[in-house]
């Protein structure tokens, strides 16, 4: 059967862990009186299970409706703001698909490339600010979860982030399992900058940040057994990265910019599904907005995230439950976000 869920002991609590990582989760078993253990499947076959006395399973109950496909011929519609989540708060989803080692948390931190005032525009179509020239199709982002605990030296006790001070968003779990939305990833900053395609965007020429450096560099894909630079992996080798990530480490925990993961999304995936490709905005609990790794990004710490969340949340008509600001502890492999005490 595998191992269960770490920390999960309720059936509401397995349901619920189990519906903010749909659709890769499609239903969980649970232990009845005695065994009290939450085991998520990402594929099931209802008709072929056998009746137990033990175990009883459980359908997965998506976090967010999904909406009905358009009739043919029709117009596009506007994207609707997500519905309300169920029961259990967003930030206690976060918290539970932290806990998620096989995958964890989508983050994407504001960085160089996106612009630089939160106020005014649409600020929340990430990289399209003033140093996003030929990198505009594509986003990068970074998994975190309770298990990624292996910093060393300045990185020691914190998990490992893009920034130890900017915020940012976190980003819907669909954007990994959606078509087209995950274009590939790295166990180590992959140096994406410089992977750029003419014209921009994906095509049978070009994949934006995957292919080697330069402009329309060509393919290099890792595999098992060689993981070596410049290879990206591809989107469907996103648990082989993970397992090379934490594989690498014990000699890469100490390197700026080889100890967190890279995934780069597709900028067309994201803006279609907006607003419900973000789960929530975040700041970080630091004491000054000064990033020990990277200290020329600008100032995008917990001011920034603030005005981000106000305007994204009147500009899309949601209430802060329905998109919270979140504040992150990255020395909290608990339960490291926790909801603004501000609002």
């Amino acid at each position: 059967m595998g191992s269960a869920a770490a920390g999960i002991h309720s059936v509401a609590a397995c349901e619920q862990s189990c519906g903010a990582l749909w659709p890769r989760c499609a239903g969980f078993i649970f232990g009845r009186a005695g065994a009290g253990s939450c085991y998520r499947r990402g594929e099931l076959q209802p008709d072929e299970c056998h009746a137990s006395t033990q175990f009883d399973l459980h359908l997965a109950k998506p976090m967010y409706s999904p909406s009905p496909p358009a009739p043919p011929g029709a117009p596009p519609s506007p994207p609707a703001p997500p519905a309300s989540p169920r029961p259990a708060a967003v930030v206690d989803l976060i918290n539970v698909a932290f806990q998620d080692t096989s995958a964890g948390v989508l983050v994407h931190q504001f960085d160089s490339v996106d612009v630089t005032n939160a106020q005014w525009g649409e600020p929340w179509k990430l990289s399209q600010g003033e140093g996003s020239w030929g990198v505009k199709d594509r986003i990068s982002a970074t998994l975190v979860s309770r298990r990624m605990n292996w910093g060393r030296g300045a990185n020691a006790g914190r998990m490992p982030t893009f920034s130890d001070t900017f915020g940012g968003f976190v980003l819907s779990p669909a954007l990994l399992s959606g078509d087209g939305g995950l274009l590939c990833s790295y166990d180590h900053d992959g140096g994406t900058m410089q992977r750029k395609c003419n014209p921009v965007g994906v095509s049978s020429r070009c994949i934006p940040g995957c292919y080697r450096e330069g402009v329309n560099g060509g393919s290099v894909w890792c595999r098992r057994g060689w993981t070596e630079w410049p290879c990206a992996f591809r989107p469907g080798d996103l648990s082989l990265m993970l397992e090379t990530q934490r594989n690498n480490a014990k000699w890469k925990a100490g390197d700026p910019q080889q100890w967190y993961n890279e995934l780069i999304l597709s900028e067309r995936s994201y803006s279609r599904a907006l607003p419900s490709s973000i789960q929530a905005v975040f700041y970080i609990r630091a004491r000054t907005c000064h990033s020990e790794n990277w200290a020329a990004q600008g100032d995008k710490c917990e001011s920034y995230a603030r005005a981000m969340h106000a305007r994204l949340t009147r500009h899309f008509g949601l209430t802060a439950e329905q998109l919270p600001l979140l504040r992150l502890d990255l020395r909290d492999f608990d339960t490291p976000f926790s909801a603004d005490s501000k609002l």
